[in-house]
C-alpha cells in the first residue's frame, strides 16, 4: 500500500469522512477543494463536527498513529494482536532481529501503521 492509501484507510476507521465545499477556507485542501471531518464528542454529550484540511499522515506520525491505537485497539485481544503484528513487520524488514525489546527501541510510525492496518484487517498486499 502507498502512504496515501494507509493514511485513508486509518482515517477511515477512524471515523473521517471526505466533504465538499469545506468551512475551512484559509487551508490548501487536499484533494483539492475537498476537506476531511469526523464528529466529536463534546463536554455536553452531544456531537460537534471537527474539520481538518488534511488526514493524519500515520506513517509518518507517531503521534498520529498513537492516537489512532487508542481508537481502534479498544479490547486486550485487539492489542496483543497488534503487538503480534507489529514483531511480523519488524522480523521481514530487519534481517537480525532477536527480540521484542529491540522493536520497542527501534520501531517507526510506518511499521505501526503496516501493523495497524494488519491488525485491522485493511491491510493490501
Amino acid at each position: 500500500m502507498t502512504e496515501q492509501e494507509q493514511r485513508i484507510a486509518i482515517a477511515e476507521e477512524c471515523r473521517w469522512h471526505l466533504q465538499g465545499d469545506c468551512p475551512v477556507v484559509y487551508y490548501r485542501f487536499e484533494p483539492q477543494g475537498f476537506c476531511f471531518f469526523r464528529r466529536i464528542k463534546t463536554k455536553g454529550g452531544g456531537e460537534s463536527p471537527s474539520y481538518t484540511p488534511t488526514i493524519p499522515n500515520y506513517p509518518q506520525d507517531l503521534n498520529a498513529t498513537a492516537a489512532a491505537k487508542r481508537q481502534l485497539l479498544v479490547t486486550p485481544e485487539l492489542q496483543q494482536r497488534f503487538k503480534t503484528e507489529l514483531l511480523n513487520v519488524f522480523a521481514r524488514k530487519e534481517s537480525g532481529f532477536r527480540d521484542s525489546a529491540q522493536v520497542i527501541v527501534l520501531k517507526t510510525a510506518s511499521d505501526e501503521t503496516h501493523a495497524l492496518l494488519r491488525t485491522i484487517g485493511k491491510w493490501k498486499d
